[in-house]
């Protein structure tokens, strides 16, 4: 079934700063059905073209807050194809894709041991025993490490 999926940029003027500038807002549309969130980026009202959804103006401030909007259009697009490729996507859905938030909750150490069962399955088919031993081992290593001593 083929959706319709649509992403829009406005401002809010009512949440205008100290400094004068508003924050871009983006709506994603599927179907109807909306979702909300703030951009992080910051223009005064008067800059802001309503019907182009874009900063007016051909100065380098203006190119760059543009073509931040390009790279958030073209990667909620991005997700929005990859989402719908393994089931019906939503648009909080995307959002929350792009804005990094999970919900499972799952850790990777959790991920790792549903793998391990998995193919513990396949001993005798295409994984030998000594394999699954070493995937246990490796985990046990990795929830044995010291998360503090891990220094960025």
């Amino acid at each position: 079934m083929k959706s319709t999926f649509n992403v829009l940029f406005f401002i809010r003027r009512d949440k205008k700063r100290k400094d004068g500038t508003c924050p871009i807002m983006c709506r994603i549309t599927i179907d109807g059905v909306e979702a909300r969130f703030n951009t992080k980026v910051y223009v005064k009202d008067s800059k802001w073209n309503v019907k182009a959804n874009r900063i007016s103006g051909n100065n380098a401030e203006s190119r760059n807050m543009n073509a931040r909007l390009d790279d958030i259009k073209a990667s909620l697009y991005r997700i929005y194809h990859e989402v719908q490729r393994f089931n019906v996507a939503t648009p909080e859905i995307i959002k929350n894709e792009f804005l990094g938030f999970d919900e499972s909750g799952e850790t990777i150490l959790g991920i790792y041991t549903k793998h391990i069962q998995n193919i513990h399955e396949l001993i005798g088919i295409s994984i030998t025993k000594v394999t699954v031993q070493r995937y246990r081992a490796a985990r046990n290593q990795a929830r044995e490490y010291p998360m503090n001593c891990v220094s960025w």
